[in-house]
């Protein structure tokens, strides 16, 4: 992965909105982590958490969310992410059942299936996405899903 500008400007980079959930409100936003890179007939997506809970919740389901994981499930798209992804996504659907929007059983059986979605966890050079972070203003957690 190489590292783009903070509005994820490069010669074949598209950064995307799309919509997620946070504290139950829903919002449309431009988030920086949601890049898209075409690679011949495959688009290729850097996603975090949210946008992974977003598919997952049921609570949190979009047909904007549904759409890009139709192309994933049919191998027109290929997601990344940071090694964080895991912790996020466990702790995100462990919110879930704390908070009782679904039941322990529900939790695991959805944790199981973020498992089987195979999203390349892609390891970053934490120096070089300080030095990124530095350059766009970004946090360095936010600069390491752009590295």
């Amino acid at each position: 992965m190489a590292a783009f500008d903070a509005m994820g400007r490069g010669s074949d980079v598209d950064c995307r909105p799309y919509l997620y959930r946070r504290s139950r409100a829903l919002l449309s936003i431009f988030h920086p982590v949601f890049v898209s890179i075409m690679a011949g007939n495959i688009k290729r997506y850097v996603v975090d958490a949210s946008f992974v809970l977003a598919y997952l919740l049921p609570d949190e389901r979009s047909s904007h969310v549904d759409r890009y994981f139709s192309d994933y499930a049919s191998g027109r798209a290929r997601y990344y992410s940071t090694p964080l992804l895991p912790f996020e996504v466990g702790n995100g659907i462990l919110a879930a059942v704390r908070t009782k929007r679904i039941d322990a059983e529900s939790g695991k059986t959805l944790f199981r299936a973020f498992e089987k979605l195979d999203i390349e966890l892609v390891t970053t050079d934490v120096s070089q996405t300080f030095t990124l972070a530095v350059a766009n203003a970004l946090t360095v957690y936010d600069a390491g899903y752009l590295w």
